[in-house]
């Protein structure tokens, strides 16, 4: 990889500066039209082939899957205080579990570089109860058929990309703040979780998720409640 990343400098510095089509392949299965400008041992920085005009991109190389490579036209050397890192927040479906019988379905949209709207449905986990009696201890776990809408803010998707860490399927910390009607026995319930967490993908469809932050309940009759929200998913996204 490192011969092969300077071999692709030296051939940079060579070629004319006649705009060419090359294309990126991402592991994520993206295919992008660029002008490549440069290629270090960590990094390839990119412009739009349609807005040549327009910012530096970079992808960090662990991304990358394949780059077809056309006529390579000579561009500024890298400079990480004035490129744009080319790590956008992405659209995608997914299937996630949470431990104690939480199942959910779950599409969040894109809607700029670093934030998302999570529409999300599924049986959702809510607390785990335990108490003990003279003769034996009970623990209780509690899960109920819930609509969830999420705004969420990936915070630390360019700071990812510019130390060379992956960043595909919104891999990153985020912001958020959990909105959820539950569905329960005793009738529904309202409950909001600004949360932290923390995300990460692996391979080409999985990833994970650990999130944590206040929770206030909002139930029939007027009445109200909070606790702390502490949880763990894994799933698979596409």
């Amino acid at each position: 990889m490192r011969l092969y990343a300077w071999m692709a400098v030296l051939l940079l510095t060579m070629s004319g500066s006649t705009l060419a089509q090359d294309y990126i392949r991402t592991k994520d299965g993206r295919r992008r039209a660029v002008v490549i400008e440069n290629i270090s041992e960590s990094q390839v920085s990119y412009r739009d082939y349609y807005a040549p005009d327009g910012p530096l991109y970079t992808l960090p190389i662990e991304d990358i899957d394949q780059i077809d490579f056309s006529k390579m036209s000579a561009g500024p050397v890298y400079d990480p205080e004035t490129a744009v890192v080319d790590a956008r927040a992405v659209s995608n479906h997914s299937f996630s579990w949470s431990p104690f019988l939480g199942l959910e379905y779950s599409y969040e949209g894109a809607v700029s570089d670093h934030w998302t709207l999570i529409g999300r449905v599924g049986i959702t986990p809510t607390g785990m109860y335990a108490w003990s009696g003279e003769e034996s201890t009970h623990i209780e776990f509690l899960h109920f058929p819930a609509v969830t809408f999420e705004p969420r803010w990936y915070f630390s998707l360019e700071d990812r990309a510019r130390d060379g860490k992956r960043t595909t399927g919104n891999s990153a910390n985020f912001l958020s703040l959990r909105n959820s009607l539950l569905f329960t026995v005793d009738g529904p319930v309202i409950r909001m979780i600004p949360m932290f967490g923390i995300r990460r993908t692996a391979g080409r469809s999985f990833f994970h998720e650990f999130t944590v932050g206040p929770t206030a309940y909002f139930g029939p009759d007027g009445t109200a409640g909070a606790s702390i929200h502490v949880n763990y998913r894994l799933g698979w996204y596409f």
